[in-house]
């Protein structure tokens, strides 16, 4: 006779949750770091940074599996009064925060002043005094948190504040921040204490910007930055484009003031209740860009001048061939023609003018509603990120450029014909 075993009914209730926003999140952190996010030996190498100056060992678990919260979620955890370490992410606009256990942080403080750490007065925030002495030992602890996790990224930590409950440092986070969280547990000397991390998520975003053609292989990725150095203070003009329209050779010549042209494609407008810009730009470096950074504009009352937020990198056009010098094209230098020969054995241009001049006319010539510029180094290029703000030389109730190859030929102003969007010539340069 066989005994009979009880069955239960499966149910996917009790099993843990993962949203699309954790898949995207840890899908997107390994297409730009293969490890893990937080390695194995972390703790361990920031901890042995202060041992010495704790004079003892601490010990460290992880007591919960990461988990998505949100400001409010946040707030819950974060019980004052506390020591919230808000560190900066260069040159990333993000910030990391840890919460560190203020009992423990005394216990470690009162070894490192020479005590036993066994006399410790709890719920009083730390003095001046202490303060100082608990941002060296961060900084030591920063400094195997730099060698193990952000120095395969290329970034650099900053220690920026200590705030003594989460109300300090709200007002600095976006509306609908989400972070990555994660708890452990230290002991030190037989006392407990714990450690939160509180990572962005949005942190991946600006993290995954590199451009798709150097992340197609680890080799070329490499062979680039070995060589970034050759072009590295090469001097680069990038500007913000808002609309673009082609226009006929006659009728770029025939412009005149307050003239109206109709654009093929605007991405910005003015507001109506300041007159300050609101949409995005397209900012690139080239006449002839095969990428360009798509950009929404940030502008209010109070700045001078206009700013643009780094939202992604996108692709214009193929990518140009690479590794092949194709010098078919140099005829007159092959021939040991003088351009000026070439120029009287093929007869000046206004022979031909009543013949191709009609040819020309079609030919189009596109004229770009430029918003501002910005002036960089190549090397400045390689540490943008997404989320990023820049800022513009161009004054946010100042009229638009309007640029053809590079070069302005005069202003104009955005209007509404007819439920389309145009630009109002204001003046014309010689």
């Amino acid at each position: 006779m066989h005994a009979s075993l009880p069955l239960q009914t499966f149910s996917f209730q009790n099993l843990p949750k993962v949203t699309r926003e954790e898949i995207e999140f840890f899908n997107r952190w390994a297409s730009i770091a293969p490890a893990e996010l937080l390695p194995p030996d972390l703790p361990q190498r920031m901890f042995q940074q202060v041992e010495p100056f704790v004079h003892g060992a601490i010990d460290w678990q992880w007591t919960s599996t990461a988990r998505m919260i949100d400001a409010a979620q946040m707030q819950q955890i974060c019980i004052p009064p506390t020591l919230l370490v808000q560190v900066a992410l260069l040159p990333l606009e993000q910030r990391v925060w840890v919460e560190f256990s203020p009992f423990l942080a005394r216990v470690m403080l009162d070894r490192a002043l020479g005590g036993n750490g066994d006399n410790i007065e709890e719920g009083v925030p730390l003095s001046d005094i202490e303060k100082g002495i608990f941002t060296y030992l961060l900084l030591k602890m920063m400094r195997g948190l730099q060698e193990t996790w952000a120095t395969p990224q290329n970034l650099e930590l900053r220690l920026e504040e200590i705030h003594p409950s989460f109300y300090a440092l709200q007002e600095t986070l976006a509306p609908g921040t989400t972070f990555y969280y994660k708890e452990m547990s230290l002991q030190f000397l037989g006392q407990h204490g714990f450690a939160r991390l509180f990572l962005p998520t949005n942190l991946v975003y600006e993290m995954t910007n590199a451009l798709p053609d150097l992340r197609q292989s680890q080799e070329e990725y490499q062979f680039f930055q070995q060589r970034i150095h050759r072009v590295a203070e090469t001097p680069v003009e990038g500007y913000l484009r808002v609309g673009t329209v082609d226009l006929s050779e006659a009728d770029l010549v025939g412009l005149q003031t307050d003239d109206i042209i109709l654009i093929r494609e605007c991405m910005a407008h003015r507001r109506e209740e300041d007159r300050l810009w609101d949409g995005e730009g397209i900012l690139q470096f080239s006449d002839h860009p095969h990428y360009a950074l798509r950009c929404s504009l940030q502008n209010d009352a109070s700045m001078p001048l206009i700013q643009a937020r780094i939202e992604e990198v996108v692709q214009l056009a193929e990518p140009p061939m690479l590794g092949t010098i194709d010098r078919s094209e140099y005829l007159m230098d092959e021939q040991h023609i003088a351009p000026s020969e070439y120029e009287e054995s093929q007869g000046g241009p206004e022979d031909n003018y009543d013949e191709m001049g009609p040819v020309l006319s079609d030919v189009p010539v596109p004229l770009v509603a430029e918003l501002g510029r910005i002036n960089c180094r190549a090397r400045d290029i390689m540490y943008l990120r997404v989320g990023q703000i820049l800022e513009l030389n161009r004054s946010p109730h100042e009229p638009l450029d309007l640029v053809v190859q590079g070069q302005s030929i005069g202003r104009g102003e955005l209007v509404e014909v007819d439920g389309k969007l145009g630009i109002r010539i204001i003046s014309l340069h010689r």
